[in-house]
């Protein structure tokens, strides 16, 4: 094996070319391939920063009445859990939050995770630097401290050892900077979690919902688990009368992934399982045409008594400095694609900062280097090994490839084709798809729009009294900034990812048991139409008179005056539930709130000052020919704001259009990608079919040179030799076209507005893919009839 090894190395540097052609095809198809595994590794697959992960769980509410899981529990639950659960060495409890952090420079809003102290025993993680909370600081009117995630530390304070102990005020309130947590650290659901503080919640109390986690007690039983978990169900179902839930736990994962941005990591990675296949086929290629020129030297091997699995083994061995080459290649080409990650504004995708090449993805790396080798060397070895001695002996020096060969070449040359069709259809789809979202009209125009958002912390603003006055001057002041058109306010704007749900009963109406019409709630002002340029199609908006002792009303959009009031005028109607009715006075045209894609949503709109809420987005139409681009009003809006309370942060700013773009994120990343790996596919395909053909024309410069001495016309050879090669180009196109009406509707629920078979796409990608490839054979044809007739008689 080593000779085998030696004398591979030595036909490498034998044919610099050759090698590089070879190391570089395989560098982008493993590259691409490790790449996007290092995403998924980090995103998909990767643990979570804490100590043995798989022994965490969560508890979870599982409610069969309505089809749907809840993680929030009753904090009052907890005490009683903790006795309950002896298969619990422990069982903590943590809730999202946040606040205006104040710390000597600009406030800035902070996402905030509260946890019991004993949340960082369980997980296993100690800060990295100072304490984490001691259990008198997690009870109520406990010690006001905070625990800083790395990134806040170095953001904020400046990575100064000085922060610990130091005072930082968040909404307004003293609190102590006890500790900073490791680089990095995660846990499930606070992907972008600032800053930590102790739950200090009451054990008996008023209802507040939290999620709550446990590590499990090695050794104890399944069955005793389960009795556990019957005996907490039993305990909640006097509580939950309407829709008793039967309560489970389920694996901690390492984060809560859109399914869509889930789907999206598993489509790319198969896109570059099939660039890799088409680079096999392409080194596959090349390998076989080398091992045509060896055909003499492998029958003189088997004369002296080589037998098939050892020349097999020849031919593998042989081949694994190249795999090796390409496998480092591929890696050095990966790491650059990894560095770029943290450029790209994919926020729906988490975690894409820590995306790193580490031990897994090395191993999976060598694992596609020797499935490389398998594929690339398998099949010249096995058409070599399979030659008859005597046969060979007598073709003497020609190295003529014989007809299993140029079968064999033939049939990659088709798949090379199959697969390049296959996925260029697909990135063809996903550009349609991305073209057609970028083209939807979502209901307003965002063009000039600027929103920003403001939090009012509950233990300075205790009355909406207060609230409505506070954000009805700043509605005042930003109104009368310079250059600003128009102002509104809302609880969450279109699109920006924030959305809240509600009950809303039409009176009158009769429901059957557990039937609750829920629908997409926002809570708006007078100027929202107005400055989101969104059409009224029937009745009033809300106006200045729609406060708190006027008669509740509210609007509704398109969809759900066909859903729930059909052909009826919805008008004067009622909605909301017997404890309180609204009266409908108005209806709009469909605005897309959750995602571009999706159209339809029933919603109803509130008025802001009838209902108001702490926390609130602006948003601001501005004057284009004052502020081209929307952000640069963002100064005078914070400065507003700092005017009526120089301890609020304002968060969240950004113009609407960019908003919309970083919606559509993970599907332009798709597209992208998709597309880079479609041309990377075509420029293979085109080079294996280039190289193929020039090898075979190279084979019969022979037989071409007598043909042209007799006469024939170079023309007629052109045509002649490309004929025969679009033969297989066809064959690889019709092939290409069966695999991707099949598999393509695998990305059906990816595309928006075009069909998963869509004739034009599948009929472009095979006219480009056929002209690519007729190039390809075009060149070496012209080239085999320029050769002086008597060298090619003299050839041999």
């Amino acid at each position: 094996m080593l000779h085998d090894l030696h004398f591979g190395l030595r036909l490498l540097k034998r044919a610099p070319g050759f090698s590089a052609v070879a190391v570089l095809v395989l560098g982008l198809g493993i590259g691409a391939n490790t790449a996007v595994f290092s995403v998924i590794n980090t995103v998909l697959i990767g643990k979570l920063p804490v100590a043995d992960p798989d022994g965490l769980v969560q508890f979870v509410h599982h409610i069969e009445a309505r089809k749907l899981t809840s993680p929030w529990t009753p904090y009052t639950d907890v005490p009683e859990w903790r006795r309950l659960f002896q298969s619990m060495e422990h069982i903590s409890a943590w809730q999202p939050s946040s606040g205006n952090l104040a710390a000597g420079g600009e406030p800035e809003r902070i996402l905030l995770g509260k946890t019991s102290h004993t949340f960082w025993r369980m997980v296993g993680v100690r800060p990295a630097l100072g304490r984490a909370f001691l259990p008198e600081e997690d009870r109520p009117g406990g010690g006001r401290v905070l625990l800083l995630t790395h990134e806040l530390w170095q953001r904020h304070f400046g990575g100064r050892a000085s922060a610990l102990g130091s005072t930082a005020r968040l909404d307004g309130v003293p609190h102590t900077i006890v500790g900073v947590l490791p680089p990095r650290f995660r846990f499930v659901g606070d992907d972008r979690m600032d800053a930590y503080a102790p739950l200090a919640l009451p054990e008996a109390g008023p209802v507040v919902p939290v999620a709550v986690f446990g590590r499990l007690k090695a050794g104890v039983s399944a069955a005793q688990r389960e009795a556990e978990l019957e005996a907490a169900t039993r305990a909640t179902k006097a509580r939950l009368k309407r829709y008793p839930a039967r309560l489970r736990t389920r694996p901690l994962e390492s984060q809560w992934i859109d399914p869509d941005v889930r789907g999206s990591l598993w489509v790319l990675l198969a896109g570059v399982g099939l660039v890799l296949l088409i680079a096999c086929a392409n080194v596959a290629s090349l390998l076989l045409s080398r091992a045509a020129a060896r055909r003499r030297e492998i029958a003189v091997r088997a004369a002296l008594g080589a037998g098939r699995w050892r020349l097999i083994r020849q031919f593998m061995v042989e081949s694994l400095p190249l795999a090796a080459l390409g496998g480092a290649a591929g890696v050095l080409l990966a790491s650059w694609g990894v560095a770029l990650l943290p450029g790209l504004d994919v926020s729906r995708i988490p975690r894409l900062g820590e995306v790193r090449i580490d031990g897994r993805v090395l191993a999976f790396t060598a694992g596609v280097s020797l499935l490389t080798l398998l594929l690339c060397a398998l099949a010249p070895a096995l058409a070599l090994s399979r030659a008859r001695v005597d046969d060979a002996l007598k073709e003497g020096g020609r190295g003529t490839a014989g007809p299993r060969g140029s079968r064999l070449r033939n049939g990659l040359v088709v798949v090379e084709v199959a697969l390049a069709l296959l996925l260029s259809i697909g990135a063809v789809l996903m550009i349609r798809t991305f073209y057609r979202l970028t083209n939807v009209h979502p209901g307003f125009n965002p063009a000039g729009v600027l929103s920003a958002s403001v939090e009012l912390p509950r233990n300075q603003y205790r009355t909406p009294e207060e609230v409505a006055r506070f954000y009805g001057r700043l509605l005042e002041d930003v109104k009368a900034l310079p250059g600003v058109r128009s102002a509104c306010l809302a609880n969450s704007l279109p699109l920006s990812g924030r959305y809240f749900r509600g009950t809303f009963f039409v009176e009158g109406r009769d429901y059957e048991p557990g039937e609750h019409p829920i629908l997409d709630t926002r809570t708006v002002d007078a100027g929202y139409l107005r400055t989101l340029e969104a059409p009224l199609r029937r009745g009033r908006f809300f106006t200045e008179r729609d406060r708190p002792d006027s008669e509740p009303v509210l609007v509704i959009n398109e969809t759900t005056a066909r859903r729930y009031f059909g052909g009826a005028d919805p008008i004067g109607r009622r909605m909301g539930n017997p404890r309180q009715w609204a009266r409908v006075v108005g209806v709009v045209a469909d605005v897309r709130h959750t995602d571009v894609a999706r159209d339809g949503l029933t919603e109803v709109l509130v008025p802001f000052f009838q209902k108001p809420e702490w926390g609130a987005t602006l948003a601001v139409r501005v004057a284009p020919a004052l502020y081209p681009e929307p952000e640069q009003a963002a100064p005078l809006v914070r400065r507003a704001v700092r005017r009526l309370d120089a301890n609020l942060a304002v968060f969240r700013v950004a113009a609407m259009e960019t908003t919309i773009a970083v919606r559509l994120g993970a599907r332009r990343l798709n597209m992208l990608l998709l597309a880079v790996f479609a041309g990377i596919a075509m420029l293979l395909a085109a080079v294996g079919i280039y190289g193929v053909l020039s090898f075979a024309v190279e084979r019969r410069t022979h037989e071409i040179g007598v043909r042209m001495a007799l006469g024939a016309d170079a023309r007629h050879m052109v045509r002649t030799v490309v004929r025969q090669a679009m033969q297989l180009v066809a064959a690889g196109v019709v092939l290409g076209l069966a695999a991707a009406a099949a598999l393509t509707r695998l990305l059906a629920s990816m595309l928006y507005g075009v069909s998963a078979t869509d004739p034009a796409v599948f009929t472009g990608a095979a006219a480009a893919l056929a002209a690519v490839a007729a190039v390809a054979c075009w060149l070496p044809a012209r080239r085999a009839t320029r050769v002086d007739p008597l060298a090619a008689l003299r050839w041999e």
